[in-house]
């Protein structure tokens, strides 16, 4: 089904909000794909809309898009599979799929902070981005952020020489990184246990028009939005906006009432931002150390050196096939097989299906 999904998604005239509108009225994505024109009209999409997007569907192959995610290397996960982020799920204008590259980790980053700003980050900007990553990375945070220039491209860097996990929402496909000087920051975060993701499809350029969309996601993923500089024309106020609308707190940086990077956040503060002084002000507002110690308590101890390996190789994964593990650990499959059912039974993984498995966290 996947594949219908990704056709839809590579559609110019339905967002989000219309592709949901044809899934709740066909109930089935195949059925909504192969529906005669008229269907479309009865769901009760504008007419003008249903004929630009009939006539655009007959240069869209669902096989093909199919092929673009193996020819890219690319995952994609859609509203129905049980790995969509949760966050982003309980939104009503959420991505009805999404493109990947790296892991999808959902336990952590339900606990996630994005952190936006500026792209002419100043010397302050730095600093300040700096301490409160790295305050915020010590509670095992995901710090998310949108790969831009300035200061979202400076707080995964942060995290990436921390060894920390963090996601970039990009405003383009993923076969193209947007801005084209951060793909190697990209490719660090990937190996850094972190995710790059999009909603638009391979070959979709960074255009203008594409940046509020990826704004909102931004905002949704998170907890909260935390915006360190930004003037009044920044596109970091669109995302606490949004980020408001979905009931999230937003944090601004106090700055200078000189700096024309501090005149956004400092209007955010006016306006009921709460002000940010220090990664404190967040863990305290969000109360995230008893979510830390929650985490810590719920990790799972290796036995001996065996189970070690096996939980190391599926900490950062949602459930692998005992094939893979033993070729990740190269334990031979049948000294594996009788490690699994003995770290069942001790309650430290869980087998999700036939031959997958997953820690138990």
């Amino acid at each position: 089904m996947l594949k219908y999904y990704l056709a839809f998604n590579r559609s110019q005239y339905l967002g989000a909000l219309r592709i949901r509108q044809i899934l709740n009225y066909f109930g089935d994505i195949k059925q909504a794909w192969e529906s005669e024109k008229s269907g479309y009209i009865r769901c009760g999409l504008p007419e003008s809309i249903v004929n630009k997007f009939w006539r655009e569907k007959k240069n869209i192959d669902p096989d093909h898009e199919i092929e673009l995610l193996e020819k890219y290397n690319l995952k994609a996960v859609c509203l129905d599979d049980e790995d969509y982020p949760s966050n982003l799920k309980e939104l009503s204008d959420s991505p009805v799929v999404f493109y990947y590259k790296g892991i999808l980790s959902s336990d952590y980053d339900n606990w996630s902070i994005s952190i936006v700003g500026t792209r002419k980050i100043t010397p302050y900007g730095r600093q300040a981005t700096r301490s409160i990553v790295e305050g915020l990375l010590q509670y095992n945070i995901t710090i998310v952020s949108g790969l831009a220039l300035g200061v979202d491209g400076y707080a995964h860097r942060v995290c990436v020489e921390k060894h920390k996990r963090t996601i970039a929402v990009l405003g383009s496909g993923l076969d193209k990184i947007y801005p084209s000087s951060h793909t190697r920051l990209a490719e660090k975060i990937i190996e850094e246990g972190g995710l790059i993701m999009s909603e638009f499809a391979p070959g979709i350029p960074g255009y203008k028009s594409n940046f509020p969309y990826r704004n909102r996601v931004i905002a949704g993923f998170s907890k909260a939005v935390a915006v360190i500089e930004a003037d009044t024309s920044s596109g970091s106020l669109i995302t606490a906006k949004a980020a408001l609308e979905y009931g999230r707190d937003v944090f601004a940086l106090p700055g200078s009432i000189f700096s024309s990077q501090s005149r956004g956040t400092n209007l955010l503060i006016r306006q009921g931002a709460i002000p940010l002084t220090s990664y404190e002000d967040i863990i305290e507002y969000l109360n995230i150390k008893r979510v830390s110690l929650h985490r810590q308590a719920r990790e799972v101890i290796p036995d001996n050196e065996q189970e070690a390996v096996v939980i190391d190789v599926l900490r950062n994964e949602n459930s692998l096939h005992v094939d893979d593990i033993a070729r990740k650990t190269n334990l031979p499959v049948n000294e594996i097989n009788s490690l699994l059912i003995s770290m069942q039974l001790k309650g430290k993984i869980v087998n999700t299906s036939g031959m997958y498995y997953a820690l138990n966290r």
